[in-house]
């Protein structure tokens, strides 16, 4: 592990969503189940996870609904020693991350685990990899908090409330965030604990939803700047049928 030198590396942890309901996918099943090149779509990640020197463990999030066919579909046989725990999912991303987080701590409280470094990655990406979690392992432990990105490909225009252009950002500054989003245990611990605090709020949904990720939530409430770190243009959320075919094709490209 080249990123830690003469470092001792924490203990690295992830936060893996799989709570998707596959709507948008309009599949028969939620999409984190769906095969793909004989695989649930899920096992890629959870595959990459269990082989990794840098992740200790993970705690995965599910909808309550789908826990069971997770367990016994997914975990059971796929002998992935990593995941420690797993989670119900919320309404929303943000509570189903407090909902991790929440069990995370309690079982490093157990443990007596000093958590580290707490990667949040979505279980509807599943080409991560070593090199990206080195990469981000390293921004959070010189900057506290980032995120995996890429430069946008495209020309991106903000548009007014009408429907017209409104603004065209130079491109060259112009990022499309991914995950993993990566933090120092404490911080993003903080962060979300004094979220939960207004999800108390009446309307809290509502009055929640200018959240877009985790990173947002971690610059808002702790006030840090978040650090793009070089993602992977293969780095791929899967969210239509026509993600399925790219998927496929980089699958067969390995």
């Amino acid at each position: 592990m080249s990123v830690l030198k003469d470092r001792q590396k924490p203990h690295c942890t992830v936060v893996l969503l799989a709570g998707g309901s596959g709507k948008r996918m309009g599949a028969d099943k939620p999409k984190q189940f769906l095969e793909v090149a004989g695989r649930p779509l899920i096992w890629y990640t959870l595959n990459t996870l269990e082989h990794s020197e840098i992740v200790d463990d993970c705690v995965l999030v599910v909808a309550a609904k789908d826990i069971p066919y997770m367990q016994e579909h997914i975990l059971n046989s796929g002998n992935f020693t990593k995941v420690k725990a797993v989670a119900e999912g919320g309404r929303e991303r943000f509570e189903s991350v407090w909902n991790g987080l929440r069990l995370l701590k309690d079982i490093s409280l157990r443990d007596g685990i000093d958590p580290g470094v707490i990667f949040i990655h979505d279980g509807a990406r599943p080409f991560l990899t070593e090199d990206m979690l080195e990469r981000c392992l390293q921004g959070a432990l010189e900057s506290e908090a980032c995120v995996a990105a890429v430069p946008s490909k495209d020309t991106v225009t903000i548009a007014d409330e009408e429907g017209y252009e409104a603004e065209t950002p130079n491109r060259k500054y112009v990022w499309n965030v991914q995950t993993p989003q990566t933090f120092l245990a404490n911080v993003v611990f903080s962060a979300f604990e004094k979220m939960a605090e207004d999800l108390k709020a009446p309307n809290a949904m509502e009055q929640l939803s200018w959240i877009t990720d985790d990173a947002s939530v971690v610059e808002h409430y702790n006030g840090n700047k978040i650090r793009l770190i070089m993602g992977d243009y293969r780095n791929i959320k899967v969210t239509t049928q026509e993600d399925l075919l790219v998927m496929e094709s980089f699958l067969g490209g390995k």
